[in-house]
């Protein structure tokens, strides 16, 4: 998980103003892209939410509402509704470091479900990311997860 901590000190250097509540939906987007969020997900997603641009140094419990209020919007709107809530929160610039971040989670754990991919693959449209840039942050992730 040591690899997972420079990506987001990469995200912090470079994305000072993103917003804290459409990184975090990004974040629980992927995380329940494949259908299903455990126990053990859930505590990821709050570990990661703290080290969040923006987050850093707020309380756990802060933290917790911001991931309880992307999962609270999942279930109500659905992933297709939130993934296009998120394009809308960000600039174009802000839009690659969350499209990094899901990207991130999804190779935290060495294994990529086909579910996981397609939900990349549609992120990566909504956000309107060429898919060649795309390919170069996955790549990125992968050397950086090593």
């Amino acid at each position: 998980m040591a690899g997972f901590g420079n990506i987001l000190k990469r995200i912090t250097d470079t994305a000072g103003r993103s917003p804290e509540q459409a990184l975090v939906n990004a974040m629980c987007l992927s995380i329940a892209a494949d259908g299903e969020v455990t126990d053990e997900e859930l505590e990821q997603a709050l570990g990661l939410a703290i080290d969040l641009p923006g987050l850093a140094g707020k309380s756990q419990d802060d933290a917790l509402a911001y991931v309880a209020r992307a999962f609270d919007q999942l279930k109500t709107d659905g992933m297709d509704t939130c993934m296009l809530n998120v394009a809308k929160m960000l600039d174009a610039g802000e839009r690659v470091h969350a499209f990094r971040l899901a990207a991130a989670v999804q190779y935290i754990d060495g294994q990529i479900t086909s579910q996981e991919n397609e939900f990349l693959a549609a992120f990566r449209d909504v956000l309107e990311i060429d898919p060649d840039e795309a390919d170069e942050i996955i790549a990125d992730l992968g050397k950086d997860l090593k």
